[in-house]
């Protein structure tokens, strides 16, 4: 009878062991060696990650509606941040105003409006943060300065970015976020105009320059080598789609995450300069097809059609566009608040549903992310809600916008489940 219990129970226990089993992690395959005192994180292209082990999200909120209540209607979001008290803030580049939402999605306050007054935003504006003295900075392209506001909205003044000129260089803004210093990080394109030299020695390139909080530009943070994917020929601009762009973030501890993403490279640099670790992966570039090139263009050719252009203008709008041989190794990343390194995949025309038309500017982003820990290894692939796009990490809520199919726009706020090995 003993022997039949014992028997008994460990039959029971077996389901347990293949769970616990299920659950843990694989050994980690990659490789981590110094090279001049450069942590180099070597990657394979499997991941720790068992099917029962890897990261989920789940929605927790949603704000927005289709038709109903005007301050839940949105036209074209672009930015997302969060006050201590958890009141969420939202940009709208369409209509041009933030909305503040309680955590609980209930509607507060809106504040901005089009023009070019006092508090006004211009077509344009593109980024929202919470600044370190509580009020809400917001990035006025249309009107060429960083707006502040008071957290009930009032506007409070503003400074001017000189984006037009820098040095002399045209400067065109690409991407806009906080320093951990209080400042404001702008990527800018710095380049000649047709038959025209750069002044004072410079070079084409991405420029990370960052502005103190009276506007004056306080430091250059890093530089990026010039991306080929514009270029001018006789007067006519040329987009080469695809080409490599030059990716960035800031680390919780002031580290500078930088990449080119032709290759799975990503390198860490300290606050004060200097190469601190390369993090890598196994991959394989997918190859831009003659077939991928005419879904696109012809997906592009509708684009423009619907928005009234004539035939004879569509053709030489296309005609502007020429492709790299290979897709991107990774479309972009974000440093989440504990050092997790989340890099965006890339989706391509034969991955679209059915039917469905792909768009270079807003499809090639995947719903699938690569998950590296704060050691630099590979977890796996955690996957989004199709449509959703990830701004901000902040403990295991992740806020973002999410797209339907009818195109509409919602704030959302995700909750990250991390199974324990």
């Amino acid at each position: 009878m003993c022997e039949f219990r014992r028997l008994l129970a460990w039959f029971c226990f077996l389901p347990l062991l293949a769970a616990c089993h299920r659950a843990s992690d694989r050994e980690w395959m990659g490789t981590v060696t110094d090279s001049a005192g450069v942590r180099i994180v070597h990657n394979p292209p499997e991941g720790v990650w068992n099917p029962g082990n890897r990261w989920t999200v789940t929605e927790e909120l949603r704000i927005g509606v289709v038709a109903g209540k005007p301050e839940y209607e949105f036209g074209a979001l672009v930015g997302i941040d969060i006050d201590e008290a958890g009141n969420v803030y939202v940009l709208d580049q369409l209509t041009q105003v933030v909305r503040v939402f309680h955590s609980n999605g209930a509607y507060l306050n809106t504040f901005g409006g089009a023009g070019s007054g006092p508090g006004e935003l211009g077509p344009g504006a593109s980024g929202i943060w919470i600044g370190p003295d509580g009020r809400v900075w917001v990035a006025d392209l249309g009107n060429s300065r960083l707006n502040f506001y008071l957290p009930d909205g009032t506007s409070d003044g503003s400074f001017p970015l000189p984006l037009s000129q820098l040095g002399g260089a045209l400067g065109t803004p690409m991407r806009w976020t906080m320093s951990h210093d209080g400042g404001l990080l702008v990527q800018l394109l710095i380049y000649a105009p047709p038959g025209q030299s750069l002044p004072g020695g410079l070079s084409p390139g991405y420029a990370i320059v960052e502005f103190d909080r009276t506007g004056v530009i306080a430091d250059t943070v890093h530089v990026f080598p010039f991306d080929p994917s514009v270029e001018s020929s006789g007067g006519r601009g040329r987009i080469t789609l695809f080409s490599a762009s030059p990716v960035w973030d800031l680390a919780p501890d002031g580290t500078f995450v930088s990449a080119m993403n032709s290759t799975y490279r990503v390198a860490f640099w300290s606050r004060d300069g200097r190469l601190t670790q390369v993090l890598t992966r196994e991959s394989t570039l997918k190859v831009v097809t003659d077939a991928d090139k005419e879904a696109i263009l012809q997906s592009l050719g509708a684009l423009y059609t619907k928005y009234g252009n004539p035939p004879a203008r569509v053709q030489r709008q296309l005609q502007a566009f020429s492709f790299a041989e290979t897709y991107p190794a990774f479309l972009t990343f974000l440093v989440a608040d504990e050092g997790s390194l989340w890099v965006q995949q890339i989706q391509t025309p034969d991955q679209m549903p059915p039917g469905g038309d792909f768009n270079p500017m807003d499809d090639l982003g995947s719903n699938g992310w690569d998950i590296f820990d704060k050691e630099g290894r590979y977890l796996g692939e955690l996957l989004f809600p199709e449509g959703f796009t990830p701004l901000k990490l902040v403990g295991d809520s992740v806020w973002g916008i999410a797209r339907d199919e009818l195109g509409a726009h919602y704030a959302v706020r995700l909750m990250l489940m991390r199974p324990s090995s």
